[in-house]
């Protein structure tokens, strides 16, 4: 989990869940709140795009420490079955060699709206490490800039993408299926993930 300007008593949860046992690890930064944080109707757009991009920003360095394969999900997502199988049952012999995204069953309406980003695959190749480290960079590069805009990562990871797909054809890229990801938790009882914010707008 990577966290935003965490309260000492989180950090002290996290720390006495990994002294139990549990297998959680936390990365945390601070960013310098500006006045009106509450009231602002511009700036807390500016600081949920922020919590959004933050995932991808910290993915490389991520990428590099563990070595190993990661998925990164939203905080609202949830494992409804042990993802073994995923790959196999959707169809890929192995897991990618590459990433892994959920393109939306429909085209969208603007860039932010063709890749379903809720839920992406990151093999640990030199490939995929370099397309995190654009995709860090060029977000970096928006927000010092001043940037912001609500869906700043799905443009992002769309432009970049589109880069590599086109310049660097030795980023293997799989298309997973939708139905990988349940809106419901209810009604898609054979899917790996589901999202509890579509469930919670489907059931209010």
């Amino acid at each position: 989990v990577h966290l935003v300007n965490p309260a000492p008593a989180t950090l002290d949860w996290i720390r006495q869940l990994q002294q139990a046992g549990r297998p959680v690890a936390a990365t945390s930064e601070q960013c310098a709140e500006r006045p009106n944080e509450t009231t602002d109707t511009r700036r807390i757009i500016e600081m949920r795009t922020f919590f959004a991009c933050a995932r991808f920003r910290v993915l490389p360095e991520l990428l590099a420490h563990y070595a190993c394969p990661l998925w990164v999900i939203d905080a609202d997502m949830q494992a409804q079955r042990p993802i073994d199988t995923l790959f196999a049952e959707t169809r890929q012999a192995t897991a990618p060699r590459g990433l892994g995204i959920v393109p939306m069953e429909s085209l969208g309406r603007c860039v932010y709206e063709y890749i379903w980003l809720s839920l992406s695959y990151y093999a640990a190749t030199p490939q995929t490490l370099a397309f995190t480290r654009t995709l860090a960079r060029y977000i970096d590069h928006q927000l010092a800039d001043d940037h912001w805009g609500w869906g700043l990562d799905q443009a992002a990871f769309f432009a970049v993408l589109a880069w590599f797909e086109r310049h660097e054809p030795a980023l293997e890229v799989v298309r997973l299926p939708t139905a990988c990801i349940a809106d419901s938790l209810q009604n898609h009882p054979a899917a790996f993930f589901a999202s509890l914010v579509g469930s919670m707008n489907q059931h209010g």
